[in-house]
């Protein structure tokens, strides 16, 4: 909402849900799912060899 300016949220639900796909990718920054990286460390092979 920040980024397009919108107070409410009914408009931004629109004006997103018409957004072309030039605007894709304008999210990627924002972080809110933490990196691959920082996951992936912490995965656990469940079927590996003990």
């Amino acid at each position: 909402m920040k980024i397009g300016r919108w107070s409410d949220i009914k408009t931004m639900q629109i004006y997103i849900r018409n957004a072309g796909i030039e605007k894709q990718g304008a999210t990627e920054g924002l972080r809110f799912l933490p990196s691959d990286k920082a996951v992936m460390g912490r995965v656990v092979n469940l079927f590996g060899s003990r």
